[in-house]
């Protein structure tokens, strides 16, 4: 079983986070492995708002801006994107945008939630991605 690219936020909750594990533990076989890419929330400054510059992409044909704003309330955040389009010639620029709301939890918590479904020999992998990797195997039963 896969998570990557920091998914497991997106649930808002201790709860929703152990049924999502659960279901993953029946997913895979017996010694089989999930393997979760996460962000190490207990290094992430929390100051509100803050603005994270992504720099330029390029479709091919269109240049975009991509910046990312964040609001903490607490142990949860609001995520904002915003991929802005230049505009060529007389056409203006144009704003594509979304929102999403992330629950920052803990990777000792996450190693705590893996553990309560019964998953085995959790670690810790840095360095081998952008953030943290957790893998955690099913027992044989």
């Amino acid at each position: 079983m896969l998570s990557a690219d920091n998914s497991i936020p997106h649930l808002l909750g201790d709860d929703a986070i152990r049924v999502a594990f659960g279901n993953f533990y029946q997913c895979i076989r017996p010694r089989g492995i999930t393997i979760l890419g996460v962000r190490d929330y207990l290094t992430e400054k929390r100051s509100s708002p803050q603005l994270v510059p992504y720099g330029f992409r390029s479709d091919g044909r269109d240049r975009y801006l991509v910046v990312q704003t964040r609001d903490w309330d607490g142990d949860f955040y609001d995520v904002a994107m915003y991929f802005i389009r230049e505009g060529r010639g007389s056409t203006p620029a144009t704003v594509i945008s979304g929102s999403s709301r992330y629950y920052a939890v803990p990777i000792d918590r996450l190693v705590s939630l893996l553990e309560e479904q019964s998953f085995i020999e959790i670690e810790r992998l840095d360095g081998v991605m952008h953030g943290p990797v957790l893998v955690a195997h099913r027992g044989t039963g």
